[in-house]
């Protein structure tokens, strides 16, 4: 019973470490955060690792502590930044997830939307037509049954904002990548829906 205790206790330490580095932006997604907390806790056992959906739950619960008079406001700002970006870029059936769609986004936090396009080079060409300065990189997603496959990755800069646009082929909404807390399936959230939680956090 004792060394159960002091397993929980130390995951839930590692949670608490990451969900901190995450709150201030020491770092900037999920796996380098519980990586840092792990090796500050001097912890290499992968089972006393908190899986993505505890550290996010830490993060929630830090926010809501220390940061309750800045984050909200800030997760406001990202979605109404996301509803711009959907709205330009409609013809490629957007779907916001991440943190700004969960909504454990902070300051630095970047928005990721998934694009359903037969190539990058049509996102490129849309945005190239728009006077907007990008980046193309590639991004490895994971999917069902043990699957990881690369899919470009384009970045721009909207403000102080980072968007990340992950192209998908358009039959991949049938098989869309897992998403990294509930390793299930998700497909992100529909311009509509973005809007209704804008239209609620405003409110």
């Amino acid at each position: 019973m004792t060394r159960f205790k002091n397993t929980r206790n130390l995951r839930v330490q590692i949670a608490q470490s990451a969900a901190r580095m995450l709150a201030k932006q020491e770092c900037i997604d999920i796996q380098s955060a519980r990586h840092k907390a792990s090796a500050r806790l001097h912890c290499s056992d992968k089972r006393q690792m908190p899986d993505n959906w505890e550290i996010e739950e830490a993060l929630r619960q830090y926010q809501q502590l220390f940061q309750q008079n800045s984050q909200p406001a800030e997760l406001v700002r990202l979605r109404q930044l996301a509803v711009e970006a959907m709205r330009s870029l409609a013809g490629f059936t957007p779907r916001l997830t991440g943190q700004v769609l969960t909504g454990t986004a902070g300051t630095e936090t970047p928005i990721r939307l998934y694009l359903y396009a037969e190539t990058p080079d049509a996102v490129a060409l849309h945005l190239l037509e728009n006077h907007i300065p990008f980046e193309q990189r590639e991004i490895r997603l994971s999917y069902p049954k043990g699957l990881v496959r690369s899919r470009p990755l384009i970045l721009f800069h909207a403000g102080e904002a980072t968007l990340e646009l992950v192209v998908l082929s358009p039959r991949e909404h049938a098989n869309p990548p897992l998403d990294p807390q509930s390793n299930r399936p998700h497909t992100g959230a529909a311009l509509a829906q973005v809007e209704a939680l804008v239209r609620g956090n405003s409110q």
